[in-house]
């Protein structure tokens, strides 16, 4: 899978998501801290600092790197820049 095929299925999962989360916790600023990694992992390092359930199919992220996230934002925000 290319990486313009993930990040499509990374935007959906996001989109998803957001009708999983209320609009006041997706827009609520936090502070996250992680480092480039494995899209197995970062993506459930997100998750548990921004404090959602994010799903994601393994198919989706395996093979897959995110950047690394660090500073004040919304989990909104941060999903984005993570997985761009």
């Amino acid at each position: 899978m290319r990486y313009r095929d993930l990040r499509g299925v990374l935007s959906s999962t996001v989109a998803v998501m957001a009708v999983a989360v209320s609009t006041p916790a997706f827009a609520q600023v936090r502070h996250f801290n992680i480092p480039a990694q494995s899209a197995v992992t970062g993506l459930p390092a997100l998750a548990k600092q921004a404090d959602i359930q994010l799903l994601v199919s393994s198919d989706a992220v395996e093979g897959k790197t995110v950047r690394a996230l660090k500073g004040r934002m919304t989990v909104d925000e941060a999903i984005r820049r993570l997985v761009s």
